[in-house]
């Protein structure tokens, strides 16, 4: 892919500029004490926001760009964090949120905290997601905000007194002097990536067996629907950057949320769901129901085929329908007047098709976004149904820490929020990968089937990642 960066002349401008304003700002204390706002100055030269990310080394970095609307931010460093403590794995949303709200402001309504809760809290096995806790918001410090009509280059800052305010400016500086300063990565210059090592948790034998032990559970009554995830892990020969593959597949999955949360160089956080959670305006609120699967085929004639097969997959159906029924439940405690579609459509990815069902509706007055994560998260289609005791048997029984996939990830601005569903997404550590993926199993699930939905889920990535490997077959999945 080729590479849009701005010259070292532009940002240089760009960042004179915003620093007058900064200063104007911070001298006149005109933010609130406490309150998160901002200053920012017009691009006017077209670039390429993951291009740009992707220059910066040495600090935080971020990127979100929505799947229904054109914009997008690529930001770094950061101007404000609210996190989890170290060994606390249990909160509720409502304290999380009102930590947020509390330095939001009606004057600086677009300022967005980014970020994500873990799927299970009160898991803590997985110690390689030690640097996202059970849940992490950031506001970037400085950051590249694109539009459907324009792009801000933008700076935070925190409300309070002028000693404060100058060790801002000091950090806003220095990272503008990180852009500035940035240019296109040397991949070329760099040994091509290779995989020598591939570990898949739970491995194929143990996933038959678990398979086996869920549907004797759906036989017993005990859930109608459980969704099991695996972690596949690969070793490379050297480190992973994180934005560098993710702008390597954006293009190609930009009908879905792409993310990046890279809070230090060796560990980040990326996904390419096609899954809202909900999205939240003032008092409107859309959600959906993404569940039933079948893969790509590989000419139109064979893919049509598949669609229609979809389509009239009786257990496919049932696995989408258990989402829609529980959706319908949630709306009518949440909303005063919702709608949905009456039949599903599908919707169709590089890899795979999916069922989907859209709902919209209208919230009751006193409902905030803390209600609607309680009551929409997890879906039947990440955790299952009913979900106390489909979560019961994955806290039991799935072998690996889910982190943040699956979990919420997005945004929450002082009238607003967006949430999507953290699936199609890897964990990079070093050189080291970690895809995830799920399956949804009901009654009449096949293991051997389950197992090869989940390849064609992660197949967006081994496509890429297999691009320069000349040893393909050393990273395929147990046969």
């Amino acid at each position: 892919m080729s590479s849009h960066l701005l010259t070292s002349q532009i940002k240089w401008e760009l960042s004179y500029s915003l620093l007058k304003k900064v200063l104007k700002v911070v001298s006149s204390r005109c933010i609130p004490e406490g309150k998160i706002g901002y200053v920012r100055v017009v691009v006017n030269t077209p670039c390429n926001l993951l291009d740009e990310l992707s220059s910066i080394q040495g600090v935080g970095r971020y990127y979100w760009a929505s799947r229904d609307e054109p914009w997008e931010m690529a930001g770094w460093g950061e101007a404000d964090v609210i996190v989890a403590d170290e060994e606390i794995y249990d909160f509720s949303y409502a304290s999380v949120i009102e930590k947020i709200l509390d330095r939001l402001s009606y004057d600086y309504s677009t300022v967005r905290y980014y970020g994500g809760f873990k799927f299970l809290p009160l898991d803590n096995r997985g110690k390689r997601w030690k640097s996202f806790r059970a849940f992490r918001f950031v506001v970037p410090r400085v950051e590249l905000l694109r539009t459907d009509t324009e792009t801000h280059l933008i700076a935070h800052v925190m409300g309070g007194d002028i000693d404060g305010g100058m060790k801002q400016i000091a950090a806003i500086l220095d990272n503008l002097d990180l852009w500035i300063r940035g240019g296109v990565p040397e991949e070329k210059e760099q040994e091509p990536i290779h995989f020598h090592h591939r570990l898949d948790c739970p491995s194929k034998m143990e996933w038959v067996e678990l398979i086996q032990r869920t549907l004797s559970e759906i036989g017993a009554g005990v859930f109608d629907k459980v969704v099991l995830a695996r972690e596949t892990t690969f070793e490379a020969n050297r480190r992973i950057d994180p934005v560098l593959l993710l702008k390597s597949m954006a293009e190609k999955y930009k009908h879905c949320y792409r993310f990046c949360f890279n809070p230090i160089p060796e560990r980040g956080f990326i996904g390419l769901s096609p899954e809202r959670l909900y999205k939240r305006l003032s008092t409107y609120i859309e959600t959906e129901a993404l569940a039933g699967t079948v893969a790509r085929g590989k000419e139109t004639k064979e893919d049509e085929y598949l669609k229609s097969s979809l389509m009239n997959n009786i257990k496919e159906r049932r696995e989408h329908e258990i989402v829609v029924d529980m959706l319908k439940t949630n709306m009518e405690r949440l909303c005063s007047t919702y709608e949905y579609d009456e039949h599903p459509k599908i919707i169709s990815l590089p890899t795979v098709h999916h069922l989907y069902t859209h709902f919209k509706g209208i919230l009751n007055p006193a409902v905030e976004d803390e209600e609607i994560l309680e009551q929409l998260h997890p879906t039947p289609a990440i955790g299952g149904y009913p979900r106390g005791s489909a979560l019961e048997w994955i806290k039991r029984e799935e072998p690996l820490d889910r982190g943040v996939y699956s979990g919420p990830v997005g945004w929450i601005s002082f009238s607003s929020a967006e949430f999507c569903v953290g699936i199609r997404s890897a964990l990079l550590q070093g050189d080291k990968i970690s895809l995830y993926s799920g399956a949804g199993i009901v009654k009449g699930s096949q293991p051997e089937a389950e197992w090869n939905e989940l390849e064609y889920k992660i197949m967006g990535y081994l496509n890429v990642l297999t691009q320069s490997n000349p040893y393909k077959q050393d990273i395929g999945g147990e046969k």
